[in-house]
């Protein structure tokens, strides 16, 4: 069982809406933002070597959701942020793509 929960876009967006000091996170490549943006507060490309090092001075106690372009790098991110402490996590779930076949 996964240390985050997997959100379909509808309860992505429901969620953020609901939680104004959720932070919202990227995790792909600079190159694939310019595809598709959702509204994200921070960006933390983790096929950097120091994408570990934004981590460090995040909280650990404030809901994070974290997109990729396909849910897998994103769920890759949520399990390494669980394993240095934090509590609340959110993949999107199919990533970007799933998000735009409903919202665009």
């Amino acid at each position: 069982m996964p240390n985050y929960l997997d959100l379909t876009p509808n309860e992505f967006k429901q969620k953020i809406q609901q939680n104004s000091n959720a932070k919202i996170i990227d995790c792909r490549t600079e190159p694939e933002l310019v595809e598709y943006k959702l509204d994200f507060h921070l960006h933390i490309d983790i096929m950097k070597s120091d994408f570990a090092n934004k981590l460090t001075n995040l909280d650990k106690n404030i809901e994070y959701y974290i997109y990729c372009r396909s849910g897998s790098r994103s769920a890759f991110l949520c399990d390494f942020m669980f394993k240095l402490g934090f509590k609340s996590l959110y993949n999107l779930q199919g990533g970007v793509i799933a998000w735009r076949e409903i919202f665009n």
